[in-house]
């Protein structure tokens, strides 16, 4: 329907003119009209506006980016002509990958290696050169790139400036060389625990070498070795480990490369690598979990529907719930309803595993509020294999009594009311009992 879609993106011109919108959403929309519509006034009209916003700005990258669908969809030669007013705004290195990236689009390489080049040797520090590095990377121009990362080296003057470095070597692929001085010229300046532990890291997974990353910090732990056990759930059998070593046995490079993208396709290799020396070694750091790969296991987590992968959601989950103690609390009221959701899900031998989790939490958690958490996890995890346990309603007595860390508010509270409801329904006093410690908190 021509009329409808010409209504619809009429709409969005509006709402576009009213917010003041950015330079790159007037291209997108420019773009729609053209697949859509092919209607050439309206695709001038969004790339002027573009174009206008652009300079409001000072973002001589927006400014070539519309300037490069202007030669595609209206007139080569002008489009041409805008990436040249473009390429005279560079106000810095990441604006020149803009343009460049304009240039490259449009088949004319000398111009886009002509654009890098001013910049790289504009450069004043490591970071911008680095920029410049992945500019050409991304033109697959390796020469390029090893030229600006000589540029990086020469100006790093601290840990992380060599540690940048060493990490783009890695990501762009720049050889086992490269990656090795700039580490050990960041250890050369390494100043804090955490610096060492990232160091360690990288020796460990991105060159396979063990010795150093020992010498920098402790290797990670097992389960078992990271919080103690503070108290006994008596009649319950815990553990620390077998959720967590079936997960990691079930798991294939597939699922880990799900897991790795999930930060809208960021730092693939870092996150990959990391995840899959924890699933190889089976174990974990001994602090907070760094952002690679904690950030993608996060929002792993956040996954439902029916297209839902239980697996990678449990394993983020349970990595998740295996942090330090002391953050353990609004990790679990987030993660353990997920994490239960999901072992259901799997069925198998995953349910047991994942009760026999929830009661080592539930002994090893630092405060009441977590522990009573957590022993509902377990009363509502149990309830799922056997409604009809015996053990259960003691436990919900132990919950009333404890406390919870509240639910009201929660990350995930419609789904903690969903599990309430369907596993404890089959027991109308037990499910009372719970309710009535829930509106206590």
């Amino acid at each position: 329907d021509p009329d409808a879609a010409r209504a619809t993106l009429g709409r969005g011109e509006r709402s576009l003119v009213v917010t003041e919108a950015r330079s790159y959403l007037w291209t997108l929309l420019a773009k729609s009209y053209g697949a859509i519509l092919g209607d050439r006034d309206a695709i001038a009209r969004c790339l002027t506006a573009a174009e206008a916003a652009a300079r409001r700005t000072n973002d001589a990258s927006d400014m070539a980016y519309s300037a490069s669908v202007w030669a595609e969809l209206l007139d080569r030669e002008q489009g041409i002509a805008r990436i040249a007013r473009a390429e005279s705004q560079i106000g810095d290195a990441q604006s020149a990958w803009g343009v460049a990236n304009a240039w490259h689009g449009l088949g004319d390489l000398p111009a886009s290696r002509r654009v890098l080049d001013r910049a790289l040797a504009g450069a004043s520090s490591s970071q911008e050169a680095l920029t410049i590095a992945k500019a050409f990377a991304s033109h697959h121009d390796r020469a390029g790139a090893m030229q600006a990362f000589t540029v990086a080296e020469g100006l790093a003057r601290d840990f992380r400036d060599h540690y940048r470095a060493a990490t783009a070597a890695y990501e762009l692929k720049l050889g086992e060389e490269a990656i090795r001085r700039t580490l050990g010229r960041a250890e050369a300046l390494q100043g804090s625990e955490d610096q060492g532990y990232r160091l360690s890291m990288a020796y460990r997974v991105w060159l396979d070498d063990i010795p150093p990353s020992e010498r920098l910090a402790p290797d990670g732990v097992r389960p078992e070795a990271l919080r103690p056990r503070l108290r006994e759930m008596t009649g319950w059998s815990g553990s620390e480990a077998r959720l967590f070593d079936l997960l990691r046995a079930r798991v294939d490079e597939p699922t880990l490369l799900k897991i790795a993208r999930a930060d809208y396709g960021a730092d693939v290799r870092h996150n990959f690598d990391a995840l899959t020396y924890i699933c190889r070694s089976g174990v974990l750091p001994r602090g907070p979990l760094p952002w690679h790969p904690g950030e993608v296991l996060e929002l792993t987590r956040w996954s439902e529907g029916e297209d839902t992968d239980h697996l990678a959601r449990a394993l983020a989950c349970t990595i998740l719930c295996l942090g330090p103690g002391d953050s353990l609390a609004a990790e679990l009221v987030t993660n353990g309803p997920i994490l239960l959701e999901s072992c259901t899900v799997l069925g198998g031998p995953m349910p047991v595993a994942c009760v026999e989790f929830f009661v080592w939490l539930a002994e090893t958690c630092p405060h009441a509020e977590d522990e009573g958490c957590a022993r509902l996890l377990v009363l509502l995890a149990q309830a799922a294999i056997d409604p009809d346990d015996p053990r259960l309603t003691d436990l919900a007595s132990q919950v009333a009594a404890l406390g919870l860390e509240p639910i009201a508010g929660s990350m995930r509270e419609r789904l903690w009311w969903e599990l309430i409801d369907r596993l404890l329904t089959p027991r109308p006093k037990l499910q009372a009992m719970v309710l009535s410690a829930l509106e206590a908190d």
